[in-house]
């Protein structure tokens, strides 16, 4: 599946055709800390960790003013919470009805997270006090999370600084698939269990973002992911300042609410831009 995303987001480059003359293309390598917090139910207990490792990645984005934008992000953590993760999204907006006010954005992209888990006999706290007694955990877990959304940026020079404010809505689908096995001593044969769920939520965000005097660039960004029963909030942002027309540095935190727990990512990157 990683190769798959890996190929179409290759694939949604070349459909951007040969580059313009005014396009911005940003290419990003980062590295920092990921912070996991996980809590899976089984029974009559809720499984409980928290760890924190570090987290490579590495970001592109292709900017045609006024026409297109699309990026991608890869990212990978080899020992977490006793689990390798790869995951990555790759998502285009194209603009619409500009003005001097702003211009519209309508776009798709996806979400693809892949954690594979092997606690082997590892002791582990639960809720309830105790400690684990299995001799082996293993987990494989698959979240797919393709959206549409829409939206309008409002953008003006003030002074010095162009101050954007972005709000915007859609709607998205998540597909986890996986399976776990445990093994407890006291039992013959260990518990096997696929994991399969589908839902579909409604999303609303909203985007802020300031240059200052074109090398210092703020982002800060917030959406929740909703029905009528959960609510997964999303806050990240970004500070990049650049050095020359060329060459900047980039920091990068992100704090996101799933089903299973929390991801909290702080990184720092140097970035290029041809």
């Amino acid at each position: 599946m990683i190769r798959l995303f890996i190929t179409c987001c290759i694939f949604a480059g070349l459909l951007a055709g040969p580059p313009a003359a005014n396009d911005i293309r940003i290419l990003c390598p980062y590295a920092g800390a990921l912070i996991n917090e996980v809590e899976t139910s089984h029974h009559s207990y809720t499984l409980t960790l928290e760890d924190t490792a570090l987290l490579k990645g590495l970001f592109f984005q292709w900017i045609r003013p006024q026409v297109f934008q699309v990026n991608t992000f890869l990212y990978q953590s080899s020992d977490i919470n006793y689990s390798s993760v790869w995951g990555g999204h790759l998502m285009g907006d194209v603009y619409f009805l500009a003005s001097r006010w702003g211009t519209g954005l309508a776009g798709a992209g996806s979400e693809l997270i892949s954690i594979n888990m092997d606690a082997d006999s590892n002791s582990m706290p639960m809720t309830n006090g105790g400690h684990t007694s299995f001799s082996d955990f293993e987990m494989q877990n698959m979240v797919y999370t393709p959206f549409i959304r829409a939206g309008y940026k409002l953008s003006q020079l003030m002074g010095i600084v162009r101050l954007s404010v972005f709000p915007w809505a859609g709607v998205q689908y998540q597909g986890v698939r996986g399976k776990m096995e445990v093994d407890f001593p006291v039992f013959q044969y260990p518990t096997h269990a696929d994991i399969v769920a589908d839902d579909w939520f409604a999303l609303a965000g909203l985007g802020v973002n300031a240059n200052i005097f074109h090398f210092i660039d703020l982002e800060g960004k917030y959406h929740a992911t909703f029905d009528a029963d959960t609510l997964y909030p999303t806050i990240s942002a970004m500070a990049n300042v650049f050095l020359t027309r060329h060459i900047g540095l980039s920091y990068r935190f992100k704090y996101m609410e799933m089903s299973t727990g929390t991801n909290t990512f702080h990184m720092g990157g140097v970035a290029f831009v041809f």
